[in-house]
């Protein structure tokens, strides 16, 4: 279902030509799988999908939020004008943590 998700989030974007994606891994940390700038096709879509495992025991919420914030910031050069927007597509494992 979260592979779904993701696709169709991506095909989305695409079609409407608005915005990047970046794609992100998360567990115990935050591993990014697409950076924002990078041209979304069906190779990189097939890589992103190989890497996404849904085996991980704990993902630190919190952690990967921050990290998350601040790919958000690198990526937009640390303008706050631009309009931003986080999608978190989950497999139900996240937990409650500071």
């Amino acid at each position: 279902m979260a592979l779904s998700g993701l696709a169709a989030l991506a095909n989305g974007m695409s079609q409407l030509e608005v915005g990047e994606l970046g794609v992100a891994s998360f567990s115990q940390t935050m591993r990014l799988l697409r950076p924002f700038n990078a041209l979304f096709t069906v190779e990189s879509g097939a890589n992103i999908a190989g890497n996404l495992k849904f085996d991980e025991k704990h993902t630190r919420t919190a952690l990967c939020i921050e990290n998350v914030i601040a790919a958000l910031e690198h990526a937009s050069g640390g303008l706050h004008s631009s309009l931003q927007l986080a999608f978190i597509i989950s497999d139900r494992r996240i937990e409650r943590d500071s």
